[in-house]
C-alpha cells in the first residue's frame, strides 16, 4: 500500500456525505447510521445509502451497507467520498 494513499475511518462517514462507487460511477447519499443489534451488548453498525446511476434499479436505490464493510469499499479503491458536510469537495 503506497504510503501517502488516503486511510478513512468511522469519523469520514457523516450524513450527508456523497461516495462514488468507482467501477460503474454510481453515486450514494449517506442517509441513515444506526446499530442494528440495538438490544444487545454488541455494536453493528449500518449505514443506509440512497444509490443513483445508470446501473441503479427501483430495488437497488436503497441499500443498507456494514460500516465495516463500508469502510473496507473505500479503503481498498473501489469507493470515495466525493463530497460531504465534513469533507467538501474531494
Amino acid at each position: 500500500m503506497p504510503h501517502n494513499k488516503r486511510i478513512y475511518t468511522k469519523d469520514d462517514l457523516t450524513i450527508g456525505s456523497l461516495i462514488k462507487d468507482l467501477n460503474n460511477g454510481d453515486i450514494g447519499l449517506l442517509v441513515e447510521r444506526y446499530n442494528i443489534l440495538y438490544d444487545t451488548e454488541f455494536e453493528v453498525w449500518i449505514w443506509d445509502i440512497y444509490w443513483t446511476g445508470a446501473n441503479i434499479t427501483l430495488k437497488g436505490m436503497n441499500s443498507p451497507y456494514t460500516e465495516s464493510g463500508l469502510l473496507g469499499l473505500l479503503n481498498s479503491g473501489r469507493m470515495m467520498i466525493v463530497e460531504g458536510p465534513q469533507h467538501g469537495t474531494q
